[in-house]
């Protein structure tokens, strides 16, 4: 063959800058980089673990009140009603008389699952792990190890809301 004969091209030198004392990398400022890195990373992964745990122990729910329906419809000392919302919440309304009411998440602390009310017991029930939480939603018995919460509420008219 013809071409076996050519030889490659001549290398060409690279085009660095050249190296003075200020520019030179040493192993000191190396480690030092790379500290700061580390810390730096650390501190962002450590504000994201803080803020998702934050949200996830302590939900909070924005926006305007939504309303639960007339008073008149919550009869005085009768069992609660449990009322589902658009956004996947559920209440329960409880009209203690005089113009009181309570208004609890009827969400589970344990897991999110929805309660039902037991009449036979006078409990709430959760199906999901035989969590039972009394009247004022406090825990009787099984894994949840919180009280269902209360919720702000306020009668505008003749209307019950719960705040947003």
């Amino acid at each position: 063959m013809p071409n076996d004969n050519i030889p490659p091209p001549p290398r060409r030198a690279a085009a660095y800058p050249r190296d003075t004392a200020e520019t030179v990398s040493t192993p000191r400022s190396r480690a030092r980089r790379q500290f700061l890195k580390g810390i730096v990373g650390a501190a962002v992964a450590g504000a994201a673990v803080v803020y998702g745990w934050t949200a996830y122990l302590f939900p909070t729910r924005r926006g305007p009140a939504h309303a639960l329906g007339p008073v008149a419809g919550f009869a005085p000392h009768a069992p609660p009603t449990l009322l589902p919302d658009a956004d996947n919440a559920v209440y329960s309304v409880q009209n203690r008389g005089g113009g009181e009411f309570l208004v609890l998440s009827a969400l589970c602390t344990h897991q999110g699952c929805n309660v039902g009310w037991d009449g036979a017991k006078d409990q709430f029930l959760c199906p999901c792990h035989e969590g039972r939480f009394d009247l004022s939603g406090k825990v009787v018995n099984g894994p949840p190890g919180r009280p269902l919460p209360a919720l702000a509420h306020h009668v505008a008219g003749a209307t019950l809301f719960v705040d947003g």
